[in-house]
């Protein structure tokens, strides 16, 4: 079992809370099958609330065959500062694959849609994965998106739901909303999202991407 996260933390944990998809059978793809497809884990670094470095680490600590997925991270202004004078942030990323170093300001929402872009821009994977910078992976996570994937062709997006954590009188609150709106049947098509929740493959981002900035 893995350990809970600290104060602050998401944890995106799909093999519990895939939603309007078939369940998930990992051992039924072979290694070679996922060796053809490979996840993009599209990772900028701010509002880390609280949970340090350990959305770089999650990310980077997964248990799928390594060729099978890169990490793409993405610094700018205070986000780079950080990571430059924090000697472990400094050894985490040298592991990563791709480094994007934004020229503004990660933190300013006007930039938000641009720093995806540049990611993207880079990214070598079939499919992408948008973290955040509070966002803490489950060891399986990588794995099990390519599987899904691997042995359901015809999919080309699904999302689950977040964890939130710690249960504070505010993520009480949050877990009451989502059960009303599951109770009202409203959530079965979970919105797109950059934050954690959703894996989406190359084909389909690419056109949606390039109407959206028209």
């Amino acid at each position: 079992m893995a350990a809970a996260p600290a104060q602050g933390e998401l944890a995106a944990g799909f093999r519990k809370s895939w939603r309007r998809v078939p369940r998930l059978s990992v051992h039924d793809s072979t290694a070679a099958q996922l060796a053809r497809m490979k996840l993009s884990i599209l990772l900028p670094l701010f509002d880390r609330v609280n949970t340090g470095w350990r959305s770089l680490e999650s990310a980077l600590d997964q248990d799928a065959l390594r060729d099978s997925f890169e990490v793409v991270v993405i610094v700018g202004g205070r986000s780079h500062q950080e990571a430059i004078d924090d000697t472990r942030a400094r050894a985490l990323i040298e592991r990563c694959d791709r480094l994007v170093v934004y020229p503004e300001d990660l933190d300013e929402v006007e930039n938000r849609m641009l720093i995806h872009a540049a990611a993207v821009q880079v990214a070598q994977g079939d499919l992408f994965f948008f973290a955040e910078g509070h966002t803490v992976l489950h060891r399986h996570c990588c794995r099990d998106i390519l599987a899904h994937f691997t042995d359901h062709p015809e999919s080309q997006i699904v999302a689950a739901p977040h964890q939130e954590r710690p249960q504070d009188r505010l993520c009480m609150l949050l877990d009451r909303m989502k059960a009303r709106t599951r109770g009202q049947g409203l959530d079965a098509l979970p919105p797109f999202s950059l934050g954690g929740s959703t894996a989406i493959r190359r084909s389909l981002f690419d056109p949606l991407d390039r109407k959206s900035t028209r």
